[in-house]
């Protein structure tokens, strides 16, 4: 076991996976919430919605799910993360995963930052795949940015994001950074160039305990990189984390 908290994993698991519907559908009431706040950039196809209660406050991105996500996905060229112009060695980020990120940046910390001029809210901010990699730049930009002091980031199948210097502040910053992985997922693996994070939840044989380090396909014997490679793309689904979740 591990000290990540399984109830509030699976009502991220919840909503990250609610990120991939239709939006007006959308019906949390059952647990209290209700979406406040939807996010559409159709010239990077990137979503998000926000959600509330009473004491707490959702963001959370859709994953790939269509052509322009996939392109944005395979733009994998390094460009400076500019919140860190005071650092010796700038930190590098996916091009791809940026550009859609600055797409919706100023809408969402906009209304962030309005939300908690007048309430603390707790903030929760979630993702699968693609969406777990915006989720994590923009948990970062809104501690960087001193809009959200601490939030709490969970993520599912998020892929590397940038390079070590990245992965070095993100994870000094994020005080709670909850990377969820199934063992055979490939997704978190890629891009072999890219930096894996320091800390992840790694889900395998209905148990969840916390890891340092993925193992690189080097790592792995003959027989788990084949089983990687055939179920690697299936195990990565959204549907295959929850309900890997909710059986634990």
């Amino acid at each position: 076991m591990s000290n990540i908290n399984l109830d509030i994993t699976r009502l991220m698991a919840r909503f990250a996976n609610a990120a991939y519907q239709d939006f007006d559908n959308l019906d949390f009431s059952d647990i209290g919430y209700t979406i406040i706040y939807t996010i559409n950039d159709e010239d990077t196809d990137t979503q998000a919605f926000i959600a509330r209660d009473t004491s707490n406050l959702v963001l959370s991105f859709r994953g790939t799910s269509s052509i322009k996500d996939a392109l944005n996905d395979l733009t994998i060229t390094r460009v400076r993360y500019p919140k860190t112009k005071n650092f010796l060695f700038h930190p590098r980020i996916h091009q791809g995963f940026f550009n859609a990120y600055s797409s919706v940046k100023s809408n969402i910390q906009s209304k962030i930052q309005s939300l908690l001029k007048d309430e603390p809210l707790e903030v929760y901010i979630t993702g699968h795949s693609l969406g777990a990699a915006l989720a994590n730049i923009t948990a970062l930009d809104l501690v960087l940015d001193k809009i959200v002091k601490n939030p709490k980031l969970y993520t599912f199948g998020c892929p590397k994001v940038g390079n070590r210097k990245y992965t070095k502040i993100i994870s000094k910053t994020l005080k709670n950074m909850y990377n969820v992985i199934d063992v055979n997922d490939i997704i978190p693996r890629t891009p072999p160039s890219f930096k894996s994070f320091r800390s992840y939840y790694w889900l395998e044989n209905g148990t969840i305990h916390h890891k340092n380090h993925i193992p690189h396909l080097v790592e792995l014997d003959p027989d788990d990189i084949v089983k990687l490679l055939s179920d690697g793309i299936k195990e990565h689904s959204m549907k295959n984390y929850r309900e890997t979740l909710n059986q634990l």
